[in-house]
């Protein structure tokens, strides 16, 4: 079925593991609670512009960290295989962006609209 994965994968606690896959990443654990105001840890959630699961990834944004978004499997609903797209994405963000306050902002506004925000911003300012 569509969300077989899903359903499998959410009979756990969505929340185990996270701090795991923050700790692999060498993320601060903190950000292992971003999906409470991503989705209140609901791996079901779904946007009215079309963002789904526990980290509210959108199709484009899913399938850049490979996750299978189709009529049979969407990963964006499975809680560990988003878990690692999104410990992914903040990885790729904090890198870029040098900050990890700046790549929980991209996290919903991109990392390139936030590269482009603060040129011209004082880096002490952030």
């Amino acid at each position: 079925g569509v969300d077989e994965q899903a359903r499998r994968s959410s009979r756990r606690d969505p929340r185990d593991g996270l701090d795991d896959v923050a700790d692999a990443r060498g993320l601060p654990l903190e950000l292992a609670a971003l999906p409470h105001v991503e989705s209140s840890w609901n791996p079901y959630a779904g946007s009215k512009v079309g963002a789904a699961g526990l980290w509210q990834f959108m199709n484009a944004t899913g399938r850049q960290f490979s996750m299978r978004i189709d009529n049979s499997i969407d990963e964006r609903r499975d809680p560990m295989r988003s878990t690692e797209a999104a410990a992914a994405y903040l990885a790729d963000a904090y890198r870029r962006l040098g900050s990890w306050p700046l790549a929980v902002i991209s996290y919903n506004h991109g990392v390139n609209g936030m590269a482009r925000t603060i040129v011209g911003v004082a880096p002490a300012s952030l």
